[in-house]
């Protein structure tokens, strides 16, 4: 009875040791290998462990050096050698099936890495050869409008031409293309960037170029870098299209869709955008100093960091905007929507936010010097500091008194603040 409860508890610590090794996860092992590791192992043990005891009971020099130390010292002695003897079996079967995993891991990641890099080589080269193709047709089509707008006094393009130019543009779908050794995260169009951009620069005459805006997206556009000062693109669709680092000062973008667009350190200083979208777009560190965005749809925008100094904000939508570190010194924001939007540090100085909705805003660190804070929602506002309305007076905020009368801060529960601002009852 003994040698059967010896033996199963044998089985199970030899179990118990394997899976162990197996999820031990060594400096060579890849984590991802640990339950394979540890079921191949277990295995292996198991199977060691069983080999061993028949080794044993049917070997006579075992079997009689046990029978002869009938000492109970030198009996555990012996016990203590035959386990010490099969750890070391289990542990060199468990390092070996250990060593051949790694092997064969190292092996297919070699292989992998190969096969990325030709299809990386072939991608490059499909798409060097696409855009080869494409900056040929585009040119020539730019150049068969130059020659028609030259026989026309009045630049205009015929119906025929236009049809082409919304064609040809459709057939320049976005795509991922390598940028270094990676993959572009977003899908862009350079050649739908390049005909919009040559477009812009041929003084078309307005209606003809209208017309061809309105027929003709240029969704996914890739117009990084592109001067585009001045250019006339109202109405035109740059929906997730790549404006970064673009110099788009005074031009007319109303009535513009920009949804998802990427306007990073745009130059955007005097720009039209009356009635455009531009929902989720990326402006941050932007320079839109003095833009007109009176009635802009701004929802879930990124402006962290933007310059808006003297931008005019009359009834924009703001809502869960990133304002973070903006520059929004002498802007008017009057009746402006900035529900839950992140103002951390931004710049509000001789700003008017009168009848601003500033419910769930973050307010913590802004600055506020000579600010007009007139018949605004602060519901549910987080600050950093608990005596936040008495440092209005300090910061000459307009409608101070009339906010420390309604209003009070509070501890918030949720720690997402230090503290709320709530109406007095």
């Amino acid at each position: 009875m003994k040698e059967k409860r010896n033996f199963l508890i044998g089985i199970f610590l030899s179990g118990i040791v394997g899976w162990t090794l197996g999820f031990l996860r060594l400096p060579y092992l890849n984590k991802n290998f640990s339950f394979l590791l540890g079921f191949i192992t277990c295995l292996a043990i198991v199977g060691l462990t069983f080999i061993f005891i028949s080794i044993w009971k049917k070997n006579a020099l075992l079997h009689n050096l046990l029978s002869k130390n009938d000492h109970p010292q030198n009996a555990k002695s012996t016990f203590s050698f035959v386990w010490f003897l099969v750890s070391g079996i289990i542990v060199l079967g468990g390092l070996m099936s250990s060593f051949f995993i790694y092997q064969q891991h190292q092996f297919s990641k070699v292989q992998i890495q190969n096969q990325n890099k030709k299809l990386a080589q072939q991608s490059e080269l499909i798409v060097a050869a696409k855009k080869s193709n494409a900056i040929v047709i585009v040119n020539n089509l730019l150049d068969k409008i130059d020659d028609e707008l030259k026989n026309k006094s009045q630049r205009t393009l015929s119906e025929n031409t236009i049809e082409r130019i919304a064609a040809l543009n459709f057939s320049f779908e976005p795509y991922s293309y390598w940028e270094g050794d990676t993959l572009s995260k977003r899908k862009w169009s350079p050649e739908r960037g390049q005909l919009l951009l040559g477009l812009s620069k041929m003084k078309i005459d307005s209606i003809s170029f209208q017309k061809i805006k309105s027929i003709t997206s240029f969704l996914g556009a890739d117009l990084q870098g592109a001067n585009l000062k001045n250019a006339d693109l109202n109405g035109v669709d740059l929906r997730n299209a790549n404006l970064t680092d673009a110099d788009l000062s005074g031009a007319n973008l109303n009535e513009a869709n920009l949804r998802k667009a990427v306007l990073l350190r745009c130059n955007l200083e005097k720009l039209k955008l009356k009635s455009a979208n531009l929902e989720y777009v990326d402006l941050r560190w932007a320079e839109m100093n003095g833009a007109n965005l009176e009635g802009i749809n701004l929802y879930t925008a990124n402006l962290a960091n933007a310059k808006l100094r003297g931008v005019d904000l009359r009834k924009s939508n703001l809502e869960w905007a990133d304002l973070r570190g903006a520059f929004l010194n002498k802007s008017d924001l009057t009746e402006a929507n900035l529900t839950g939007a992140n103002m951390g540090k931004a710049n509000l100085t001789e700003a008017d936010l009168t009848k601003v909705n500033l419910k769930f805003a973050d307010l913590n660190g802004l600055n506020l010097t000579k600010t007009t804070l007139l018949e605004v929602g602060l519901f549910n506002a987080g600050v950093v500091e608990e005596n936040w309305f008495e440092k209005l007076t300090e910061w000459q905020v307009i409608g101070a008194k009339e906010l420390q009368e309604t209003h009070k801060t509070q501890v918030d529960i949720s720690n997402t603040y230090n503290f709320v601002i709530k109406k007095i009852e």
